[in-house]
């Protein structure tokens, strides 16, 4: 996973895991990844908010 996430919400940022996983052709505990990607996105899988402020791509300082 390349850091920092470029997902909008947490949840998208879990779908990334899987997403990454099935492009490798892995498993993610037993299941495939595009089930456990479907089951984020319905509600089935419950994700918790982000709470922290969204980082920016780039904090870089200029001097």
């Amino acid at each position: 996973m390349r850091r920092p996430p470029l997902a909008r919400e947490l949840s998208g940022t879990i779908k990334e895991i899987p997403g990454t996983a099935q492009s490798m052709g892995c498993n993610v505990a037993g299941h495939r990844p595009h089930d456990v990607i479907d089951d984020v996105s319905s509600g089935a899988v419950e994700c918790p908010a982000s709470e922290e402020p969204q980082r920016k791509m780039f904090p870089l300082k200029i001097i």
